[in-house]
């Protein structure tokens, strides 16, 4: 037990348990894809910082973007292969 009180002594964040700072990053474009900036932002700080842990990673797709039809097409796609299966099963 008195290996812990030494690390706590020594790394105060596991102590509080919040970390040392805290960052957000937001990036709205229509007209460019996430992905090339993405991954350039992650190889920068895995090269500039000892250790990059990325926590939250969320991605939503707007009613008017590419991807958002793509999904839809795949969807709409999907359902109807499964009605056509269900068919040939008599169910």
């Amino acid at each position: 037990m008195s290996e812990i009180d030494d690390i706590l002594k020594l790394i105060p964040k596991y102590k509080s348990g919040n970390p040392n700072s805290k960052h957000t990053l937001i990036y709205d474009s229509s007209s460019e894809t996430l992905e090339p900036l993405y991954f350039w932002i992650l190889d920068f700080m895995k090269g500039s910082f000892k250790s990059v842990e990325k926590i939250i990673d969320n991605f939503a797709s707007s009613p008017g973007s590419g991807h958002f039809s793509e999904l839809q097409g795949k969807s709409s796609q999907m359902q109807q292969e499964a009605s056509r299966i269900l068919s040939f099963s008599n169910i």
